[in-house]
């Protein structure tokens, strides 16, 4: 079984460790890291289907999953564009949440709620784009009717190049990563 590794960056420069797949790879470099005190137990996670492998893990602490929900497999050329897209792309979202609630207490509104309302606004719309089967253009189209609220705010997002500074976003992240898979 081949061993995926995921280093997933949160707050405070801590780490969490995922492994797609509980072999025995896995759980040597899980018993490494947990005994060399790298990382806590507490902050590893891994996935598998099988119960007895399952327990190999859950015995010395780490959070184990019974199934991945959604997986996808990528020749190793397209990895740094996987990088520059998913391992970059949160960050990018967090600045669009946090520009979001800006926008909303520069409104009026105060920033906890504005916060709130702007995550929630993000995880609905990824929501819409993940499960209801429309495309993003779509439903973005969907919401926004003649003459409205919404148009008037794509118009300022469109003078802004609010789609192609994403994308550049992208392309620039993609282009950085061979640098950093080479240390």
């Amino acid at each position: 079984m081949a061993v995926g590794v995921v280093f997933i960056p949160i707050p405070n420069d801590t780490y969490k460790l995922g492994f797609i797949g509980s072999g025995k790879m896995a759980e040597s470099i899980t018993k490494g890291v947990v005994k060399s005190g790298v990382l806590p137990a507490s902050r590893i996670q891994t996935a598998h289907l099988e119960s007895s492998r399952r327990f190999a893990f859950e015995s010395f602490g780490i959070k184990v999953f019974g199934r991945n929900v959604e997986i996808w497999k990528a020749d190793e050329k397209l990895f740094d564009a996987i990088t520059g897209l998913s391992g970059s792309g949160p960050a990018y979202i967090y600045l669009a949440i946090e520009a979001l609630a800006d926008g909303g207490v520069a409104a009026g509104l105060p920033r906890e709620l504005a916060l709130g309302l702007a995550s929630q606004t993000v995880l609905g719309a990824a929501s819409m784009v993940s499960k209801g089967g429309k495309h993003p253009g779509q439903l973005k189209d969907d919401v926004a009717s003649p003459g409205g609220i919404t148009i008037a705010g794509f118009h300022e997002l469109e003078k802004g190049g609010f789609g192609g500074i994403l994308m550049n976003a992208v392309v620039a992240a993609t282009k950085r990563s061979p640098e950093f898979s080479k240390r």
